[in-house]
């Protein structure tokens, strides 16, 4: 094994010979102090060879020629070439002019534990971390503040050969803020090619002014060979972007999107696009899912410009389970301006107070990419979604629940609860033209509050005197479960949310007047709970009542199992003054 191991270098590095290296100490942003010679003693090479094996946890990752850097304060450009391993580690890079650090051709990349500052791109085509040629790269708990141009970009440059692509990028727990666009810099937090896997989790991203997540790359002639094969975004929150929140171009093959919040996007009412629009989720390729989301207040057209949608489509793909509001858009729109084929399933979704259609089809655009190729998805399924739009548009038509326009697709549209708030008419609430092959069944067509929740605050769960409980006849079956992940049981509800009564004699207490936390929830069954008063016992009911599990305790926080034989339970938490909280939690 060869490495180095180094505290502050700040020139570029290449290998030059493949045998001997030298480590020499220097001062940051002054002396190179790293560089390659075919001389070095040999105890200097035992003393740096114990000195690498004290390195926890690199083992596994350790090439024959690894470079490590760490604890350091960078001010100046990074370049690293053709090695094998980099890993840089619990570092500041502040104040440079360039990308912080650029490599190429190196088998595993981990940039770990570190914090850029204050960096400004001078090429439009790289950003604080950009690299290329490389099978393996992770970016983990990373700081980017005060960015001019993008903080991640891969591949670097307008990277094309087989030779230059990347195999897997993991991007967690990452923390993106203040990506300012100039001229010729635009201001992505996140942008990816040419790549087979990427994974971005758990990360922060805001104030940025173009795109937080940007993936994939159309183009005529590289589609192809540029595209991502899979990416997985998930748990990510994603606030005040001026273009989309997500965007993705043709060349993906597979996506899932799921819990993700985004919102606050074009929050200058302008937007980076004012000609085209700003999304939360803008996306292009066939075949996605996108479930579990939260998207909210797209700004976009509130000053000047066009308005913006929740979910923006332009292809086939799986819709579900997401909350959407307060967008000067559709909460889902789809244009057919991009390929398509195969289905798309619009389920379980919650929309409300958006400014035009909450779920709205256009046909009648052309293939931007290929005009002569125009396609609409084979089949659209709009199934058990809750919409809340009010006539706030002229024509009316223009902020109806849900509008078809120009659809060649066989569309169905069953068991969704359509509120038209103040309109009457119901004949108003979908809105049709040029759109020969839609079936329409046990929708339920309403103007306001059918005894939901709590409808002011926007809480749209269903109570016993709702009008939309039990409203599909016996044997219906759209949609197994709610939004809620709750099995459906029959006669079915309409809308996102089945209602499920509390347990008979269980009257519920909300949980926040006696200052008690219990969580998560839904869960995959291990809860917690932190509560300002001693909780004497913890009594568990399963959905019929039935007390199946009693947990004594004497303390103000603590955890408990719940086995899953049900997805529903009810939890009686009764404090040492006697006084009881109720509430349901939800076992995934």
């Amino acid at each position: 094994m060869q490495a180095v191991h180094i505290n502050c270098p700040n020139n570029r590095f290449t290998k030059t010979t493949p045998k001997r290296r030298k480590f020499v100490k220097g001062n940051v942003g002054r002396n190179p102090i790293f560089t390659y010679t075919p001389k070095i003693g040999l105890m200097k090479k035992i003393i740096y060879f114990l000195l690498l094996l004290t390195v926890s946890g690199l083992r596994s990752n350790l090439y024959s020629q690894t470079v490590i850097l760490q604890d350091s304060n960078i001010i100046q450009q990074q370049v690293f070439v053709n090695i094998d391993s980099l890993i840089i580690r619990n570092c500041l890079f502040e104040n440079i002019i360039g990308e912080a650090v650029r490599f190429s051709n190196i088998d595993y990349v981990e940039i770990s534990d570190s914090r850029f500052t204050n960096i400004t791109n001078t090429i439009s085509t790289r950003a604080v971390i950009c690299g290329k040629s490389s099978p393996k790269v992770l970016l983990k708990n990373l700081d980017f503040q005060y960015i001019t141009g993008t903080a991640i970009r891969i591949p670097t440059d307008g990277a094309t050969a087989l030779s230059d692509r990347v195999g897997s990028v993991m991007i967690d727990s990452v923390n993106i803020y203040h990506c300012q666009s100039i001229q010729s810099q635009i201001g992505d937090a996140i942008r990816i090619f040419h790549t087979d896997t990427l994974i971005v989790a758990n990360s922060t991203i805001r104030l940025i002014d173009n795109l937080g997540i940007n993936i994939g790359r159309n183009s005529s002639t590289l589609q192809q060979s540029q595209k991502v094969r899979y990416c997985h975004i998930y748990s990510n929150v994603i606030d005040s972007v001026l273009s989309d929140g997500i965007g993705s171009q043709e060349n993906i093959d597979f996506a899932l999107l799921e819990h993700n919040t985004i919102s606050h996007i074009a929050y200058n009412g302008v937007g980076a696009r004012p000609a085209h629009g700003d999304h939360g989720i803008y996306w292009q390729a066939p075949n996605a899912i996108i479930k579990d989301n939260f998207i909210s207040q797209n700004a976009d057209g509130l000053v000047s410009g066009h308005s913006g949608s929740g979910i923006s489509l332009r292809t086939n793909a799986t819709i579900s389970n997401n909350i959407i509001s307060h967008c000067t858009g559709n909460g889902i729109g789809y244009f057919n301006d991009h390929r398509a084929n195969g289905n798309t399933l619009i389920t379980n979704n919650v929309i409300y107070d958006c400014n035009s259609i909450g779920i709205y089809h256009n046909g009648s655009n052309g293939n931007n990419l290929d005009p002569n190729s125009v396609r609409h998805p084979d089949t659209v399924f709009i199934f058990h979604n809750t919409v809340l739009n009010e006539p706030i548009q002229t024509p009316m038509h223009l902020s109806a629940p849900i509008g078809f326009n120009s659809m060649k697709s066989k569309n169905y549209l069953s068991g969704n609860i359509l509120i038209f708030e103040t309109v009457i008419d119901t004949t108003k609430h979908i809105f049709i033209t040029n759109t020969p092959h839609l079936v329409r069944q046990y929708n339920h067509l309403v103007s306001g509050d059918i005894a939901f929740e709590d409808y002011p605050n926007r809480i749209l769960q269903l109570t016993s005197s709702s009008s939309a409980v039990d409203l599909l006849p016996h044997g219906t079956t759209f949609v197994s479960h709610d939004i809620l992940n709750n099995i459906r049981t029959e006669p079915h509800d309409a809308g996102a949310y089945e209602f499920i009564p509390m347990v008979t004699g269980l009257n519920p207490v909300p949980t926040n007047l006696h200052d008690i936390q219990l969580f998560p929830n839904p869960s995959k069954g291990q809860l917690y709970f932190k509560s300002l008063q001693r909780v004497n016992e913890i009594n568990v009911f399963d959905y019929t009542g039935k007390l199946t599990k009693t947990i004594k305790v004497d303390t103000t926080q603590g955890e408990f199992q719940i086995e899953p034989t049900g997805n529903i339970f009810v939890i009686q938490i009764v404090f040492m003054d006697g006084t009881t909280a109720i509430t349901r939690v939800y076992i995934e």
